[in-house]
């Protein structure tokens, strides 16, 4: 396959919504994983780091996708006042530079907010599966 050939144009119609689901999921908890291995012991303060800041937007950027992805799962719309913000906060934050992001706000979500984010979609998922 080459770019541009648009193979996944209907890769939507091909997957189940329990597959959505699934997947999703696994990239929101795969994401919150990894965010709080880059900042777990490290202070505020081991935001400075470049490559950490990278770490961290890469991974609030794969929260905001699979966010989308589930928000395009039917009867996801019940679920629309946790995910969204959630979707706002990560869409914008993937779009700014690191050096107009507020770190400090940044820090202050990751160590207070991303653990509701993490009781919060297993609350859906458990929902979800029954």
């Amino acid at each position: 396959m080459t770019i541009g050939q648009g193979n996944n144009q209907n890769a939507a119609d091909t997957v189940s919504a329990d597959e959505l689901l699934e997947r999703n999921l696994a990239d929101l908890f795969g994401a919150i994983g990894r965010l709080k291995t880059y900042t777990d012991d490290i202070g505020r303060e081991g935001l400075e780091d470049a490559m950490r800041r990278d770490a961290v937007s890469h991974n609030f950027g794969l929260i905001a996708h699979a966010v989308l992805g589930l928000q395009d799962i039917s009867g996801f719309q019940k679920y629309e006042s946790i995910l969204d913000r959630w979707l706002k906060f990560s869409w914008e934050f993937t779009w700014k530079s690191p050096e107009v992001i507020e770190w400090g706000l940044v820090w202050e979500i990751l160590q207070s907010d991303l653990s509701l984010l993490e009781v919060e979609l297993a609350r859906i998922a458990a929902a979800e599966q029954q």
